[in-house]
């Protein structure tokens, strides 16, 4: 007899007969639990699946139930074909007639929920196996990205220098005082090449002016570049009016 594990209780016991009964569904269900569930030798005897050594005052000290309680429920069980008894002068055997049908080993089903199991775990696997290649993909397409934008502002930065030292000192603290301003930073090379050649064209090409544009800007507490105004009477062109007016031009231009 074996005391470990578990046992099957299918939902259809709530149609059966003697499940209203509780002694009788009581004692039952213990005994489906007490049942060997494999073939064993006890005592010279041979003890077969669904069987159980034991006797009525052993019951009735398991389940809770009288003696005479445990008599009354096997009887009831005997007399609908559920169990049978052989009793000796030390034990009684009962066996559980239809045991195979409570306790059935479904070997196809376990092998098909093992096989899905198995399949579902493969699967898993091999979702995190892709998932983690594609990471790594992204990843060094990041790399290769970051490695292109570098060397593309190595490039710019050469261009810039060769414009002349003035104008890259005169570059470098625009984009300082930018920062500054409003936070704004070139996120990549070819937003940066596009504001120093709007900054060319206002400049017609030439480096001391577009020093003098940049310097007009940073004076003025503007974001963006105009044209350089020249002097009138020994006085800024910037009057209010023509500051206004390029306001209202270029408003949340950002170059």
């Amino acid at each position: 007899m074996n005391d470990s594990g578990w046992i099957k209780l299918h939902r259809s016991l709530l149609d059966w007969e003697w499940y209203s009964d509780i002694n009788v569904s009581r004692l039952f269900v213990h005994l489906v639990i007490k049942a060997n569930h494999l073939e064993k030798r006890w005592q010279g005897h041979t003890i077969k699946r669904g069987q159980l050594v034991t006797s009525y005052q052993n019951l009735a000290a398991e389940t809770g139930l009288t003696v005479q309680a445990v008599r009354t429920a096997i009887n009831k069980l005997k007399k609908t074909g559920e169990l049978t008894s052989k009793s000796t002068n030390k034990f009684t055997l009962l066996t559980l007639v239809k045991y195979r049908v409570y306790q059935y080993s479904d070997t196809s089903s376990n092998r098909q929920n093992n096989k899905r199991t198995t399949n579902e775990q493969q699967t898993n696997n091999k979702r995190t196996t892709n998932e983690q290649q594609q990471l790594k993909n992204d990843k060094n397409i990041k790399n290769e990205r970051m490695k292109e934008e570098r060397g593309d502002f190595e490039i710019l930065k050469t261009e810039i220098e060769n414009l002349g030292s003035d104008f890259a000192e005169a570059w470098n603290r625009y984009k300082a005082y930018r920062k500054k301003l409003d936070r704004f930073k070139y996120h990549d090379e070819k937003s940066e090449r596009s504001a120093i050649s709007k900054l060319g064209k206002l400049a017609n090409g030439q480096p001391e002016t577009a020093i003098k544009i940049i310097e007009q800007t940073i004076d003025n507490g503007w974001k963006g570049f105009f044209n350089l105004k020249t002097q009138k009477n020994g006085k800024s062109g910037n009057s209010v009016e023509d500051i206004l007016a390029a306001c209202e031009r270029f408003d949340g231009m950002d170059i």
